[in-house]
């Protein structure tokens, strides 16, 4: 069986697992490492720090492309999404 540790930069490993199960069957399909307060608050300045560093040096008509390219592909796989929800 997999398990996947964590990985954001900066963060430190808390040593808890948590089992994801096939929601058909519910074999064990892998574990992934659960991220405690702190791990979750670097994830989201890494993000916000990425995206600002990103966002200041692309131009606008980039950013709406990446944009509209996101909204297409969630109309064409709404379905999907909608189950996954």
């Amino acid at each position: 069986m997999t398990s996947y540790p964590l990985h954001i930069k900066g963060a430190k490993s808390t040593g808890e697992f948590i089992e994801i199960k096939c929601p058909f069957d519910g074999s064990l399909v892998a574990k992934v490492e659960k991220p405690d307060e702190a791990a979750l608050a670097k994830a989201l300045d890494n993000a916000h720090a990425s995206f600002h560093s990103t966002m200041r040096t692309m131009p606008a008509h980039q950013r709406a492309k990446i944009l509209y390219r996101a909204a297409e592909l969630m109309g064409d796989h709404h379905e999907d999404l909608a189950q996954t929800i």
